[in-house]
């Protein structure tokens, strides 16, 4: 435990913020890096976060830290959220293609 003292200052309150910062964008980072994750997603991110990033071989994690994700933290999720359901859905009309595929009238 910390003496009472240290969290006045400000370097630790400082570092406190990081901290609680990253915690919150950490389950951003999980959500983000799922295949359900199509470009237009990446766009919307962009949108959402007034930032501008390109996602290549090069992409790193330091763009997402640095795009500030904390306040949009919502409308992120809301991205994955949609990214994971058109995901499904795409693979059902993927299946129901390959169903009908195979008959014959």
């Amino acid at each position: 435990k910390l003496p009472a003292r240290l969290r006045d200052w400000d370097a630790f309150k400082q570092l406190r913020q990081e901290v609680e910062d990253f915690q919150t964008v950490l389950p951003l980072l999980t959500e983000l890096s799922k295949e359900s994750i199509m470009d237009r997603h990446w766009e919307e991110v962009q949108r959402i976060t007034s930032s501008e990033f390109e996602i290549g071989p090069d992409f790193k994690l330091e763009t997402l830290l640095g795009i500030n994700m904390v306040p949009h933290k919502d409308d992120i999720e809301e991205v994955t959220e949609g990214a994971d359901k058109q995901a499904k859905i795409l693979s059902q009309l993927e299946e129901i293609a390959e169903k009908w595929a195979g008959e014959t009238f």
